[in-house]
C-alpha cells in the first residue's frame, strides 16, 4: 500500500468491556488481535529491539512481511492506577499516526491498537506498524555526503513547515525518531506527539522538538551547524 492509499484504509473497530480494538480490514485476517496471541509473540524478550521497564518493541513476522509490535508497560502499580482512566499510548500513536499523515508528514502505517480494558480502566496497551526499509537518521546522517546531507535538511524544514501548519509537534524528536527511507523522511515513535488548539501552544512544544533534535548533534559541528537556522 502506498503511502498516501493507507491513510483511507478500512478500519475495523471492536470496543467491549474487555478490550478495545482498531486494525485495519486488509491484515485483520493475518494480525491476531486478541491479547493472549499478543503476548505469545512477545514473550521472546531476548530477540526485542527494546525491552524496559515502559516499552517492549519486537520485530515480529507475519506473513511474507516483518511488522513491529510494541507492547506499552506501566512501570508500577501506581502508574498503572494513575494512567488507568487515560487514553493508553497506544492509541495515542493510533491517532496521531493518521493526523501526521493527513498533515503530509510521512509515517509508518498502522496496522493494529488493542487496549486491554476492565469496563472504563485500562491495563496494557499494544500498537503495530509496517517495519520501514530505512535508517534512523542517528546513523544515517553522518555517513552521508553533502548532496544527501542537505536533502535531509530539506526534508526536515518543509516537515516542520507542515507540523506548524497542522499545529502538531512531536514531543520526543531525538534523531532515532527519525527514519530515512527511500529518499524521504518518516516520524515513528509518535505516543507522545500532540496536536496543539492554538500556535502559541504549538510553537512552546516545537521548541522543545527543536531543542531535542539539535542535542543529537552537539558533539558534531559540522552536523549541527547544518542545522543552525532551523
Amino acid at each position: 500500500m502506498n503511502d498516501q492509499a493507507w491513510a483511507e484504509q478500512t478500519v475495523l473497530r471492536s470496543v467491549d468491556w474487555f478490550s478495545r480494538v482498531y486494525v485495519s480490514q486488509s491484515d485483520a485476517a493475518n494480525f491476531p488481535t486478541d491479547i493472549a496471541a499478543l503476548e505469545r509473540l512477545l514473550a521472546d524478550t531476548a530477540d526485542a529491539l527494546k525491552h524496559d521497564r515502559t516499552t517492549t518493541v519486537m520485530r515480529v513476522p507475519v506473513r511474507d512481511d516483518w511488522l513491529i509490535l510494541k507492547r506499552y508497560n506501566p512501570r508500577n502499580a501506581w502508574h498503572k492506577v494513575k494512567r488507568a482512566l487515560r487514553r493508553s499510548r497506544a492509541r495515542r500513536c493510533w491517532n496521531m499516526s493518521y493526523a501526521f499523515q493527513q498533515a503530509g508528514l510521512n509515517v509508518a502505517r498502522p496496522i493494529m491498537m488493542c487496549e486491554h480494558r476492565f469496563g472504563p480502566f485500562r491495563g496494557n496497551a499494544y500498537f503495530a506498524s509496517e517495519l520501514l526499509d530505512g535508517s534512523e537518521l542517528l546513523t544515517a546522517l553522518p555517513q552521508m555526503d553533502e548532496a544527501n546531507q542537505a536533502k535531509v535538511k530539506q526534508a526536515l524544514d518543509d516537515a516542520f513547515q507542515r507540523m506548524r501548519s497542522a499545529k502538531i509537534s512531536h514531543g520526543d524528536l531525538k534523531a532515532s525518531n527519525l527514519i530515512w527511507s527511500n529518499n524521504a523522511l518518516y516520524f515513528i515513535d509518535l505516543d507522545a506527539a500532540k496536536q496543539h488548539w492554538t500556535l502559541f501552544g504549538w510553537h512552546r512544544s516545537h521548541r522543545k522538538d527543536r531543542r531535542r533534535f539539535l542535542k543529537n548533534w552537539q558533539d558534531s559541528p559540522m552536523l549541527s551547524s547544518l542545522f543552525n537556522k532551523f
